[in-house]
């Protein structure tokens, strides 16, 4: 059996001197204030999303300290404003029309219903033959805004990182190390490692032979959001009250049927602060 891989992920998105300033941009811009809808106070950092007519989203960005956020379309037209808060519910906007060159102020109320992971049940296993339960769904979406999050601070390069990369000889069999070569880095940099495309690993699989080398290929957090690995894998919720009693993890295996190399393994959530805590894989053959 190929050997697990445990993934440590960040738990909490932190972007340090990060400063709200008006700019007047030569497009249409959607700007404001993020605002608790019970009591008009500003709510704390998080993401606001902008949704074209279809829902799908355009563009998002990172509130300020002060709940202030701004935001550029790609074009005009109908559009709506999501908040995406890990731990909390999402709340959205009425649809709203924007023209071209318009700078639009607009007020994001939200109501701070916070999400409560320690109350998921496990009941039996959701495969792919029946109807996700309710806690899969809910599990599922707080795991998504952690995931769109990476993305974000991926492709502005936020994040520090220090990164190990090595070249490892295995015995036959694949159970024991027998040679290490390896390097490390630290820096302000992208992602420390990333995926070939979900479309390529559905395709190809997650082991692949190439001359006497084999490769094994993992999804990152742009694979996982994917629809292709959406599309090819199972989820349900698990606990293991032994190992992580104060954690909710939702499980992926590969669809029934596919005979290539695939993965498995959990996304573990905190139950109390919804933070996407580890990443658990494994190969399969």
């Amino acid at each position: 059996m190929p050997p697990k891989v445990v993934y440590r992920l960040v738990a909490l998105l932190t972007v340090a001197g990060i400063i709200w300033v008006p700019q007047q941009l030569p497009a249409q811009v959607v700007q404001g204030q993020v605002v608790d809808s019970a009591t008009g106070a500003p709510v704390a950092r998080g993401f606001v999303v902008l949704l074209d007519s279809l829902g799908n989203e355009v563009a998002r960005a990172l509130s300020s300290g002060a709940a202030r956020y701004i935001i550029q379309a790609p074009e005009a037209g109908r559009f709506q404003l999501r908040s995406e808060r890990i731990g909390f519910r999402a709340s959205s906007s009425d649809f709203f029309s924007l023209s071209d060159g318009e700078t639009l102020d607009l007020v994001l109320r939200v109501a701070a219903l916070p999400v409560r992971l320690s109350t998921v049940v496990v009941r039996g296993r959701d495969r792919c033959h029946a109807a996700q339960g309710e806690g899969t769904v809910l599990v599922w979406e707080e795991i998504r805004k952690a995931l769109a999050a990476a993305v974000w601070a991926d492709e502005q390069e936020l994040f520090f990182y220090r990164t190990y990369k090595y070249s490892r000889e295995l015995n036959e069999r694949r159970s024991r190390r027998i040679a290490e070569i390896g390097t490390a880095r630290a820096g302000v940099a992208d992602a420390p490692f990333r995926s070939v495309s979900a479309a390529q690993l559905a395709r190809e699989g997650y082991i692949v032979e190439r001359g006497d080398d084999a490769w094994y290929y993992i999804p990152d957090a742009y694979t996982l959001l994917d629809a292709e690995f959406l599309d090819t894998h199972c989820f349900h919720v698990v606990r293991d009250q032994d190992e992580r009693p104060r954690q909710v993890g939702l499980a992926f295996e590969p669809v029934g049927g596919r005979t290539l190399p695939d993965v498995e393994g959990t996304l573990w959530l905190d139950e109390t602060s919804s933070e996407l805590r580890e990443l658990d894989v494994r190969h399969t053959e």
